[in-house]
């Protein structure tokens, strides 16, 4: 990167087969330290080549990763990320096919849109209380993800958020609103799912292919859903409906 490019159009690497991207130093606008791309003061994490490999630490002062960021970097394996971020683009992981190992600050407050989609090779993953919201497919896909630690602050769960991750529970903290549909669409290893009182939406096919589900759970006071004795999912009133889990067997009578 010359000392003359003052911008970049986000897809301008998109991909490519760099192995390193480079700054001059006497760029105003950019900076660049292992083969990474930043802005001047290095707050702001602008492009990863998508050659990277193995393990990448994100350097102490970084405290945005843009969006795309490390879109499609699919050899690099493990990337640890500083107390110093707080926000982390959409899409910014997303298809880091080989990433085994990564974490997030507590301060971050979202995990946008396809943030970690189809990180195949993802085991856990523990968000922080700080995280208010995940958003639409931000695990989607992540086909070996079976460890979630699920911070006390989320407060929305956006559409297929976990479609098709591996965990055999996921712990839902009182605080939480809204469920977005498919949501646990296809996590087929899930057991039991615990709704807390505080859950006013719960979307369609969230439990959709679950086919190790047993039980759906409710907390006696939510004021929107309940369950019955077979773990089916109702509304209050139970005028709907809503979900059965995939276990049930023998015969059932709709009350």
């Amino acid at each position: 990167i010359t000392d003359k490019v003052s911008s970049i159009d986000p897809t301008a690497f998109y991909n490519s087969s760099l192995t390193s991207i480079s700054a001059s130093y006497s760029n105003s606008y950019f900076a660049s330290e292992a083969g990474v791309l930043y802005n001047k003061n290095k707050t702001v994490l602008y492009f990863a080549p998508k050659g990277l490999t193995g393990t990448y630490n994100i350097p102490n002062g970084v405290v945005t990763i843009d969006k795309n960021a490390f879109d499609c970097c699919r050899l690099v394996e493990k990337i640890y990320l500083p107390d110093t971020v707080q926000a982390i683009g959409e899409w910014a992981f997303y298809y880091c096919e080989n990433l085994t190992e990564t974490n997030i600050p507590q301060g971050v407050e979202t995990i946008g849109p396809y943030t970690y989609a189809q990180c195949y090779q993802l085991e856990s993953i523990t968000i922080p209380n700080s995280v208010r919201e995940i958003g639409d497919s931000a695990f989607y896909w992540c086909l070996n993800l079976k460890t979630v630690d699920l911070g006390t602050g989320v407060t929305a769960i956006g559409h297929a958020a976990f479609n098709s991750c591996q965990m055999k529970e996921i712990r839902l903290s009182e605080g939480l609103v809204s469920i977005g549909d498919s949501a646990f669409n296809s996590c087929s290893r899930l057991e039991e799912i615990f709704i807390p009182a505080s859950v006013e939406t719960i979307g369609s096919k969230v439990f959709y292919q679950c086919d190790s589900l047993t039980a759906i759970t409710v907390a006696p006071n939510n004021p929107y859903y309940c369950t019955d004795s077979n773990g089916i999912l109702f509304s209050k009133d139970k005028t709907q409906l809503l979900s059965a889990p995939c276990q049930l067997s023998g015969s059932y009578t709709i009350p």
